[in-house]
């Protein structure tokens, strides 16, 4: 389901009986239900969706995204009464070294 366009007040969206009653409807439905939000150090919208998630999963760009910042996203998910569950790292390149990539290899 997408998103449409966005509501003029995130916060009131969030707060809204309605949402609270589609995520519970949700709930009774589906295995799993995600929701994306904006960016959690940009958007308090994004830490208020997180709260009314069971789980939130944090997604950071390799080489990019400070850790600093991952664990400042944390800490406002946790405030905000969320459980950071995960990290997704992507565009990440972590070559396996060579002495670990011969004992894999067999040799």
């Amino acid at each position: 389901m997408v998103s449409g366009s966005a509501p003029a007040d995130p916060e009131s969206f969030l707060r809204s009986p309605e949402l609270a009653a589609w995520l519970e409807s949700a709930k009774a439905r589906f295995h799993y239900t995600l929701l994306d939000a904006s960016p959690l150090l940009r958007h308090a919208d994004g830490v208020l969706a997180g709260s009314l998630c069971d789980g939130v999963v944090i997604v950071a760009k390799g080489g990019v995204t400070p850790g600093a910042s991952l664990g400042r996203a944390r800490q406002l998910v946790e405030r905000a009464g969320g459980r950071v569950v995960g990290v997704v790292l992507t565009d990440f390149s972590n070559p396996i070294p060579s002495v670990l990539r011969r004992f894999l290899d067999g040799e």
